[in-house]
């Protein structure tokens, strides 16, 4: 999923890091949005090499997880839910793009498109596309800023508040979280825990 500008400026969402968000304030300065593709990789290399300035952004591992689970209203527990995503091949590119297709033909093929990991969507032959601006969702606020300015620049156009939609409000669950789901977590999680400098001691 991204929204591009007219003047090459592209933003990629990804799920559960305010993807909806960002679709709404970019709409008001006249983005377009499509689900054409969802990776990097699917960009034609010279098409992605004209781009002005290319964006996006990426949570905490353990935290975007709950957010998920608790979205999917599905498994009763967490670990549950940890537990089948241990069961699945997200290095598997033709089932990750199959679950994109069919998302809204099953609750599995759901989570798995909202559990993918960050790093995927940024890769290009196993490594991470170096001209990604890739701010933080704990820094919501301040990269956004930089990112406005930037596109200010590009654009001729000020970019109106980012207004977080879709914000939980639940209780803390990481204390609850289960040693194994959280040494699970690292594992299947450890490039985007590497790549994005999030401590991995909160997943394990």
């Amino acid at each position: 999923m991204f929204s591009e500008s007219k003047n090459g400026i592209l933003c990629m969402h990804l799920p559960k890091v305010a993807s909806q968000s960002f679709k709404q304030a970019l709409s008001v300065i006249n983005f377009e949005y499509s689900n054409e593709f969802h990776f990097i990789r699917e960009l034609d290399p010279k098409k992605l090499d004209n781009y002005n300035f290319i964006f996006s952004f990426v949570r905490d591992p353990l935290d975007r997880l709950i957010s998920s689970w608790r979205q999917s209203n599905f498994w009763k527990n967490f670990d549950q839910y940890i537990d089948f995503l241990n069961t699945i091949d997200f290095s598997d590119y033709n089932l990750i793009q199959d679950a994109y297709k069919k998302i809204r033909q099953n609750i599995e093929n759901y989570v798995i498109v909202h559990s993918i990991p960050q790093s995927f969507y940024f890769e290009i032959n196993k490594k991470i596309y170096n001209k990604i601006f890739i701010g933080k969702f704990e820094n919501l606020q301040s990269d956004y800023f930089e990112i406005s300015e930037r596109i200010k620049k590009i654009e001729n156009l000020e970019t109106p508040p980012l207004l977080h939609k879709n914000k939980s409000k639940f209780p803390d669950l990481e204390p609850c979280i289960s040693i194994r789901s959280k040494i699970l977590i690292s594992k299947i999680y450890h490039m985007d825990y590497e790549n994005f400098g999030y401590d991995i001691k909160k997943g394990a």
